[in-house]
């Protein structure tokens, strides 16, 4: 029997109008009390998650920033972090700059940025329920403040040409020391090679004690690959990329047909 369901968020439990559907959310609500862990798993910031995890009334640990960062269902006790190497984030945001895109520092739930009137801001900004402070110039914000070691994620957006142009730059000047995937075709996310959400995954196992095989992931982007992966039964959405449903074990339905439902009464017989 499996023991936990991890799930991203956006584009698989959430639908297009980034909710929890009430189908969703019922069946979640009856597969947590049957005593199976629910783990939001996703590139959001702890504090995103927590609204998610109080709505669905489960207290179970949260894994935020793609796995850099794994909490307690408040979002406050840290069971495990993760930072960027210091000289790496100073490349990674000057090179943002050099391409003018749109930039995005994580550390832990606080989220900075430089300009709340790039248009660019207003894409990424439904993502989150955190509050987004405006810095102005980035280097010298994380200068001045001593923050360049503390920095868990950075998320740039920008249309997705500009972004493959810019990863393959930062991959050029890093000699590939970080992992650099894509959320969203418009989000480029930066963080630690070590991170990953397989590795968040066998993280909580150690936390959790259990076994892989005990463990369902469901997701939809290439950020989600390495948990489909290392997931006894790795599950991609109908909506997901090409080269995760090709590494999935199944495919359910899209993340606005209740996917998740689709899963939790297949694989539990709920």
């Amino acid at each position: 029997m499996y023991k936990l369901l991890a799930l991203d968020m956006d584009g698989t439990l959430l639908n297009s109008h980034h909710q929890i559907s009430e189908v969703n959310k019922k069946y979640l609500q009856l597969l947590h009390s049957k005593g199976v862990k629910i783990i939001l798993i996703s590139g959001r910031e702890p504090d995103s998650l927590r609204s998610f995890s109080e709505e669905l009334k489960i207290q179970d640990p949260l894994v935020g920033l793609n796995g850099s960062i794994i909490t307690d269902y408040t979002g406050n006790k840290i069971y495990y972090e993760e930072t960027i190497e210091e000289s790496l984030v100073k490349k990674s945001i000057k090179l943002g700059q050099e391409h003018h895109t749109c930039s995005f520092v994580f550390i832990q739930n606080h989220i900075y940025t430089e300009n709340k009137s790039d248009f660019r801001f207003k894409l990424f900004e439904k993502y989150t329920h955190s509050h987004i402070e405006e810095v102005g110039n980035l280097q010298d914000y994380l200068e001045k403040n001593h923050l360049w070691g503390k920095v868990n994620k950075i998320l740039l957006t920008d249309n997705n040409g500009e972004l493959l142009k810019y990863k393959e730059k930062l991959e050029e000047k890093t000699c590939r020391r970080l992992t650099i995937e894509f959320s969203l075709p418009i989000f480029l996310e930066i963080y630690n090679s070590k991170v990953s959400k397989g590795d968040a995954l066998h993280k909580l196992c150690e936390i959790l004690d259990l076994q892989r095989n005990e463990i369902v992931a469901v997701g939809d982007g290439e950020n989600d690959l390495s948990m489909i992966q290392y997931a006894g039964l790795g599950v991609a959405m109908e909506n997901a990329t090409d080269i995760l449903k090709k590494e999935a074990n199944y495919i359910t339905l899209s993340n606005d047909n209740n996917g998740i439902s689709h899963v939790i009464q297949k694989f539990w017989n709920l």
